[in-house]
């Protein structure tokens, strides 16, 4: 366990992409936390966000509320409202 928090620090300072921190939250588990949190401090796409939702329970409702909605959904919700 030493050893992956060792590897993840050295990741974290050569600035990890999206896909990096993709792969680590649906493979490496004690990381998953810890990779969520990355990728939502860097601007997540949906994309990412979907894998947050799926993987990273303790951050779902935060991945969840900054989903962007297309505009089709926007007017749907709009619509259902009034």
């Amino acid at each position: 366990m030493e050893e992956i928090k060792f590897l993840w620090q050295q990741l974290l300072s050569q600035k990890p992409t999206s896909d990096d921190l993709r792969y680590i939250i649906e493979y490496v588990e004690p990381l998953r936390a810890e990779a969520g949190q990355q990728l939502l401090s860097q601007k997540p796409t949906n994309d990412d966000l979907s894998y947050i939702i799926r993987w990273v329970e303790p951050l779902r409702a935060e991945a969840t509320q900054l989903i962007i909605l297309t505009k089709e959904e926007i007017m749907e919700k709009i619509k259902k409202m009034y």
